[in-house]
């Protein structure tokens, strides 16, 4: 099993949020975690295919639309009680601060606090509206 990349959005915000000593209330549009293993991805992807292909065969539809998300999405707030133990990080902080807090710290130019070179991006997560639900019927079906 591999890890994430230290230098990718997500454990960079882990890392600076240690470094910080809180974590955001938010992540805007990325709050629900409806993320697929890559290799159930591959696997729903060939179901996909095949599905699409046998309705081409029977005359319907040419062109479907399929989301290859988690049709059971858990809202990262209800993680929070389970991560901050972990991490060691019980200050929760709202999103506008705690971005706040990132900018002046990348001032300071941390190692040890790698998100303080996505202060853009992460304005961007608390400016964001809440994501659009991805319907997911035809996927499910397929």
């Amino acid at each position: 099993m591999g890890s994430w990349q230290n230098w990718r959005w997500l454990p960079s915000l882990i890392t600076s949020s240690q470094y910080l000593g809180c974590l955001p209330a938010t992540l805007g549009e990325l709050d629900v975690v409806d993320w697929v293993p890559i290799d159930s991805a591959a696997k729903i992807v060939g179901d996909f295919t095949h599905t699409a292909a046998v309705r081409l065969q029977e005359g319907g539809e040419n062109s479907m639309v399929y989301h290859a998300v988690d049709p059971n999405v858990i809202a990262r707030d209800t993680l929070l009680p389970s991560i901050q133990p972990h991490l060691g990080i019980y200050a929760v902080v709202s999103s506008h601060e705690w971005v706040e807090l990132l900018a002046e710290s990348n001032e300071r130019g941390s190692p040890e606090n790698p998100a303080s070179k996505l202060v853009p991006f992460c304005r961007s997560l608390v400016d964001s509206e809440m994501q659009v639900p991805l319907d997911t019927e035809r996927s499910r079906e397929a």
